[in-house]
């Protein structure tokens, strides 16, 4: 994205006169909170009329669930027009199923060549580039106090539920809930990823001992750090992160009276589904088991880019609401939970149901 910027950098001699980094993005931030919104049909190309723009693609990404949005690049930082995009976002808690889809819309309402880059799966050297270079773009609502700026583009653009909230954060609350009527006092995340279940029940004074578990490093560095930064001593102290598998049997994983696997069994294939179905079920065994899945059948409401026509690159199936009912009754059969309750997450379709899949086991039968 910015390799013409980087030679640009290095002819860059003492007898040339540039502005401070820092002063450049302390200018472009503020001609961001400040600059009008444009038009769908401004398409301008100097630096202001491309902020403008900017902020009209980072709507649409907070819109659909992003917690933070910057620009990066020679945009940023007021440099030469880079040729490989015309616009560079990073971004922060956008749910990886609505990438693809947030990033057309993007394309759609900002016109030109857009990246948006994850930066919780970014790889290292670029995280840290954009890192080192990012200007924060702030919300519209905060940009332009009182102003409505949504447009009938934008509107058709996002999924339903993600006017309202992200899906990813919808998901968390329904776990929560389910947790809270359980009365759990202790709960394992099995898959935990970067963390934002556990910095939910951390918040939460019903719950006293937390217990991650994740088998990507990474992941489990980025969400000690990021749990560190947001959570009150008191409350981080609850917090206990395992890297492991989730189909292995951990002494690590006992002792905790609900169990929660939120986002995880799409990502298996027949073999470790059923391995991880035995740690849950067997192993720990739970009072309260918590799984979380997407709904296949909704798909057909998103515009998704993934190569297997899935939400994401990485899930190995997705199933439909009756799929997963048969498997949920199985495994209580084969488990002997009696009570399993069924249930939708985000705003739901009368014809394809709830964009999330979530399940509730729960009364398992004492192992003689």
């Amino acid at each position: 994205m910015e390799r013409g910027d980087r030679r640009r950098a290095r002819r860059a001699g003492p007898g040339r006169r540039q502005r401070p980094p820092r002063t450049r993005a302390r200018a472009v931030a503020k001609r961001l909170r400040t600059a009008p919104v444009a038009s769908a049909n401004d398409m301008t190309e100097s630096p202001t009329e491309r902020l403008r723009r900017v902020r009209r693609g980072a709507a649409i990404l907070y819109r659909t669930g992003a917690s933070h949005v910057w620009i990066f690049g020679s945009l940023a930082h007021e440099r030469t027009h880079d040729r490989e995009s015309d616009v560079d976002l990073a971004v922060e808690g956008l749910p990886a199923e609505l990438l693809g889809g947030a990033v057309e819309a993007v394309r759609s309402e900002v016109g030109g060549r857009v990246d948006v880059v994850p930066l919780e799966t970014a790889p290292a050297a670029l995280r840290w580039a954009i890192l080192s270079e990012r200007v924060l773009v702030p919300r519209l609502d905060d940009a332009v106090a009182g102003a409505e700026t949504r447009t009938d583009a934008t509107e058709a653009a996002a999924p339903p539920e993600a006017r309202i909230r992200s899906l990813a954060q919808a998901r968390v609350e329904a776990v929560v809930d389910e947790l809270r009527r359980s009365g759990a006092r202790s709960v394992v995340d099995l898959g935990c990823g970067f963390g934002r279940l556990l910095e939910r029940l951390a918040l939460d004074r019903d719950f006293e001992r937390i217990t991650g578990v994740d088998r990507s490093e990474q992941a489990l560095t980025a969400a000690s750090r990021r749990l560190r930064k947001v959570l009150e001593p008191w409350q981080h102290v609850k917090i206990t992160l395992v890297r492991d598998l989730v189909t292995y049997r951990n002494p690590a994983f006992l002792g905790h009276d609900a169990a929660v696997a939120m986002e995880v069994i799409e990502h298996l294939e027949p073999a470790p589904r059923a391995a991880l179905e035995s740690v849950l079920f067997d192993f720990v065994r739970p009072a309260t088991a918590i799984v979380t899945t997407p709904n296949v059948e909704y798909n057909a409401k998103w515009r998704l880019t993934s190569r297997n026509g899935l939400r994401h690159e990485g899930h190995r199936f997705e199933w439909t609401r009756a799929e997963l009912e048969r498997w949920a009754d199985g495994v209580a059969r084969r488990h002997v939970y009696r009570r399993v309750v069924v249930a939708g997450v985000g705003v739901a379709d009368p014809t394809l149901g709830a964009p999330t899949q979530l399940i509730v086991l729960s009364e398992p039968a004492p192992v003689h």
